[in-house]
């Protein structure tokens, strides 16, 4: 949008636009070469945001939940916990370590090699072995178990607490998968019937964005500068991007139709343009 409205407000200062006018040219026919750009424009975004952004985030977001889930230290109502590998979407968990504190003393430690959840607070746990202690001063034995093979261990991390540091594949659908998905599947989750919808108008807002150049740069030429216009046209592209950031989590706690979340914004833009449409021709 602001290159476009750069290039507009160039011509516009040259009085080249006035002299389009003069010849009979309106608004609509000098903005059917700004359509072109828009085209050019809407189809970039459909592949870069459809199908190749999705690849690199997952790319991105998979490095970060591998750094994320290897080597976890927590706090447990009897010690600490420190967990070298867990797979919540398997339920699995390797490495497992287990500081049993009491009157700020480390009085027992427990390994197991793995873990298998039961439910959210519970896991059977294998291969494990115990060091024990001295429970006193005077007690010099530390006692050592090992080759036991499975109990059930509480308090470890909640598989659902897991869960939300790692990544969900339907996070990463492409543009070709989501359109598979929403017509195999007339249930879908808003959350995936919002993206799929934001993914349609995308290009849309793109191409209105684009055009909402010619009147700002065509109208009032010349009580205001380049430099207004472009921060003008910053001022509308900002503004358009946080409303379509926060649109459609809103629409979707107030459990509004997700397609009302993603066109909203565009809507308000498309009702923009026309108004600034009539404006300029009015001038």
């Amino acid at each position: 949008m602001v290159g476009a409205l750069m290039g507009l407000s160039l011509l516009a200062n040259n009085s080249e636009i006035i002299v389009l006018r003069s010849f009979g040219r309106s608004t609509a026919q000098i903005a059917k070469g700004v359509v072109l750009v828009g085209i050019i424009g809407s189809i970039t975004t459909i592949v870069f945001g459809g199908y190749i952004a999705p690849i690199l985030q997952r790319q991105v977001d998979t490095n970060m939940v591998t750094y994320n889930t290897h080597d976890l230290w927590f706090k447990t109502p009897d010690g600490f916990m420190n967990i070298a590998n867990i797979e919540p979407t398997k339920g699995k968990a390797y490495g497992i370590r287990k500081f049993m504190v009491q009157d700020n003393k480390v009085r027992e430690i427990r390994y197991a090699e793995s873990a298998t959840y039961i439910n959210d607070a519970s896991a059977n746990v294998f291969n494990i072995s115990k060091i024990i202690f001295p429970s006193n001063d005077g007690q010099k034995h530390i006692d050592i178990v090992t080759n036991m093979t499975n109990a059930v261990w509480s308090n470890p991390i909640p598989i659902s607490v897991a869960k939300v540091i790692t990544i969900n594949d339907n996070d990463y659908l492409n543009f070709s998968q989501l359109t598979s998905y929403m017509l195999s599947n007339s249930q879908a989750k808003d959350s995936i019937s919002l993206k799929f919808w934001q993914e349609v108008f995308q290009p849309l807002a793109l191409m209105i964005l684009i055009l909402l150049s010619v009147p700002l740069s065509i109208g009032s030429t010349r009580s205001s500068t380049l430099i207004l216009k472009l921060l003008l046209g910053a001022f509308f592209g900002f503004a358009f991007f946080i409303i379509n950031q926060i649109f459609g989590p809103i629409a979707l706690i107030l459990h509004l139709p997700p397609i009302l979340g993603a066109a909203g914004p565009t809507v308000i833009a498309l009702i923009l343009l026309i108004y600034l449409f009539i404006k300029s021709k009015e001038t």
